[in-house]
């Protein structure tokens, strides 16, 4: 039973590593066409890079510390600040900067933790 479960990690692993190269590609596609490059799109692709990450240390310790995950999800709450937080008014900016702010101080506290 652990066998099949390692196996069907690694094969969601292998997904999740197609997914995003998939992606990358579709975003320079995007970003050439439009002949631009915007933050949030900076943004965007160090989210990729973070998942790539993840994904390579999964595969050689077939573990995950807690840190890449957080990371990866203060990049995507500072992304969705940065598209849709003049759209909702400043209530919901200060709510989700709330949430980064409580991300940043769990992952503070992880790697104090750790050393």
């Amino acid at each position: 039973m652990d066998k099949i479960a390692k196996n069907l990690q690694l094969a969601l692993m292998v997904i999740i590593l197609i997914s995003t190269v998939i992606a990358v590609g579709i975003e320079m596609k995007n970003m050439f066409l439009n002949q631009s490059v915007t933050l949030a799109d900076l943004l965007l692709m160090f989210l990729y890079l973070e998942v790539l990450a993840m994904v390579r240390v999964f595969w050689n310790q077939q573990s995950i510390s807690i840190t890449l995950p957080l990371l990866i999800a203060i990049t995507a709450l500072a992304r969705f600040i940065i598209l849709q937080g003049k759209e909702n008014g400043s209530y919901c900016t200060c709510l989700r900067s709330s949430c980064n702010f409580v991300n940043c101080c769990s992952d503070c506290c992880f790697k104090v933790k750790t050393q």
